[in-house]
């Protein structure tokens, strides 16, 4: 496969740091100081192993068993970290360029990928390849930053392979090559990367290869649903509504979209909206509709509001005043829940030695990395 060495990286395309140890590779060897840069508590001075180190870590992240205490968490991790763990050097390095319980610094935050990475752990050099994509911490250097996500790719890495087809699709430091993509996203699909089931399940949908395999991209969907990808819930529910043939059960369509509204897709909550108001998927009921194009309003700002300001219109004519002023009172409180856009959920497997990701936010700056937040509670439907 051809790389180019001048392609411009624009930064309007699609492509984020997936964390649960995110991803920014082969360099120069950064040196970090001993000691951790946070202020030590009088708990941190124990003796401890770096598995307790980790395990505390994660409590205070997820606030499991203990106050939730962002600035212990990043403590513990990075106590760890400096004693040569890999895990817990890509996730301070992760808390480092987001600002976690410790001052921002994307230039540290490089620092401890490089180390998890030289420690053998392939979702730091993914991570550092993105960084150097990007230019985060590092001078960008798209090719650079290839040759670190290719590296992880050939040692298995399903998660580099995903955003191998990427660049790929998008043309970011390489030629656009539809045909390399869907090869990268098939194999990282095998091995069960939930971006790449994603990817490659968009383009069975689009017809790339030439014939459409909507069963296929069904499949794949449900796949990437389990490993926590949010976008995935929105396309198969909009798939099942146009194909209700690929349901696996009844109401399937509906609730996956149910799902992707909380997670902050204004889209999913508009077409609720349309599938209330005309009955289709659902009972006809026009609270609900007025209710979801309202959530759908105040999720996705201006575009949601010209996507829907019609139908909050009419249907404002179908309900009394009282009604709507209810129904205005619970959107709004509804949004109060689901307040951020998620681009991963996770469900916490309650392990104390592993990363408690909840979930993460959609990227909303130019790190191109979203943050780590506990998962919305839903709340009851009107």
């Amino acid at each position: 496969m051809r790389r180019s060495t001048n392609k411009p990286i624009r930064n309007s395309q699609v492509f984020v740091l997936c964390v649960l140890g995110c991803a920014v590779a082969i360099g120069p060897t950064f040196a970090i100081a001993a000691d951790p840069d946070i202020p030590q508590t009088q708990a941190g001075m124990r003796r401890v192993s770096v598995k307790d180190a980790i395990q505390y870590g994660a409590a205070y992240l997820a606030g499991r068993g203990r106050p939730q205490d962002l600035a212990q968490a990043a403590y513990w991790y990075e106590r760890a970290a400096n004693a040569g763990d890999p895990l817990a050097q890509n996730e301070i390095g992760y808390f480092y360029q987001v600002g976690i319980g410790v001052p921002k610094d994307l230039q540290r935050a490089v620092q401890w990928y490089q180390r998890a990475a030289d420690g053998g752990f392939l979702r730091a050099r993914v991570n550092l390849g993105i960084a150097y994509i990007w230019g985060i911490g590092v001078r960008q250097d798209a090719q650079l930053g290839y040759k670190f996500i290719h590296d992880a790719a050939e040692k298995d890495s399903g998660l580099a392979d995903a955003y191998l087809g990427e660049m790929y699709y998008f043309g970011l430091g390489v030629p656009v090559d539809h045909d390399a993509a869907r090869n990268w996203y098939a194999k990282g699909a095998h091995l069960n990367d939930s971006l790449a089931e994603f990817r490659l399940a968009a383009m069975l949908m689009e017809g790339n290869p030439p014939k459409q395999d909507l069963s296929k991209a069904a499949k794949l969907l449900r796949q990437s649903i389990r490993g926590g990808y949010v976008a995935a819930g929105h396309s198969l529910g909009l798939l099942l509504v146009n194909h209700p043939e690929l349901a696996s059960q009844p109401g399937e369509a509906v609730s996956l979209l149910q799902q992707a509204s909380d997670a902050g897709v204004w889209k999913s909550s508009a077409i609720l909206g349309a599938l209330y108001r005309d009955g289709k998927n659902a009972s006809r009921d026009h609270a609900k509709a007025y209710f979801y194009f309202l959530a759908a309003e105040l999720q996705g700002g201006e575009k949601a509001h010209a996507a829907v300001k019609s139908d909050l219109a009419i249907l404002s004519h179908e309900l009394t005043s009282d009604e709507t002023d209810r129904l205005s009172d619970q959107a709004h409180e509804w949004i109060k829940q689901h307040p951020l856009t998620l681009q991963f959920k996770n469900k916490d497997t309650g392990k104390s030695d592993e990363f408690p990701v909840f979930a993460i936010s959609a990227a909303n700056d130019d790190t191109h990395v979203g943050k780590l937040i506990p998962v919305p509670q839903n709340t009851a439907e009107p």
